[in-house]
């Protein structure tokens, strides 16, 4: 079964379920992070972040995510915040992240801050995990 993420955005960003780009303007790094710990376990999934641009996606089994490619693309720059950016392909430092780096990273280099990670677990929790939730 094709996976489609859209549901992440929904229950944390629902202002922006009709404009995701918006995520990939600040948030990129909490929806990936949310997108991880919903899928952690129950997935192959990865958190990944690019050093150059300060984009943070995820990577589930064979396909990476982010609010803008919710249904997945096999080549990390079919993301659609790189194909919309027509930068030179080369220039990207992509970096595989465990849980912690990433937290760390995210925490220093966020423009929008990283919530402290029991408060997000809680907001997540109560706002991923409702009845209305669909796969």
């Amino acid at each position: 079964m094709a996976l489609n993420l859209t549901h992440i955005t929904k229950k944390l960003f629902p202002d922006a379920i009709h404009e995701p780009s918006t995520i990939n303007y600040g948030h990129c790094y909490n929806w990936a992070f949310a997108a991880y710990l919903y899928y952690k376990d129950k997935k192959t999934v990865s958190l990944w972040s690019d050093l150059e641009s300060y984009h943070a996606f995820i990577k589930i089994d064979q396909k990476f995510y982010d609010a803008e490619s919710p249904k997945g693309v096999y080549d990390q720059l079919d993301l659609q915040c790189y194909v919309r950016a027509h930068w030179n392909r080369d220039r990207f430092i992509f970096d595989k992240m465990d849980e912690i780096y990433f937290r760390h990273y995210w925490g220093r280099r966020g423009r929008c801050g990283f919530m402290p990670y029991d408060t997000f677990v809680k907001a997540l929790k109560l706002r991923i995990s409702s009845p209305s939730d669909t796969m």
